[in-house]
């Protein structure tokens, strides 16, 4: 459960990304700095990376329950890869967005 809900904030906030991407525009920065292309993958990214680790260490978790084998490793095997993903991206995305 807590996987799911953990999932859901992740989306939320790469899709609050979007008001970022669009104040990104041609201006005088160059190389990565406010780079409209990489914060569109990195929302896109975000939401595909924890939507599918969300649904797998859910499933996982249920066959495990099923077979009666342990159940935890699953779901915190999950919380931690959409946890490393998710500073990953919001790492990334304050790279790309102008300071001033």
């Amino acid at each position: 459960m807590l996987v799911g809900v953990l999932a859901l904030g992740v989306v939320t906030t790469a899709l609050s990304f979007d008001s970022l991407r669009q104040l990104c525009g041609e201006g005088p920065y160059e190389g990565v700095v406010c780079s409209p292309v990489l914060l569109s993958i990195i929302i896109y990214g975000l939401v595909i990376i924890a939507v599918i680790v969300a649904a797998l260490g859910i499933g996982m978790a249920i066959v495990s329950l099923i077979r009666k084998r342990y159940t935890f490793w699953w779901p915190l095997g999950a919380i931690i890869i959409i946890l490393v993903f998710f500073y990953l991206g919001t790492w990334l995305a304050g790279l790309t967005v102008p300071v001033a």
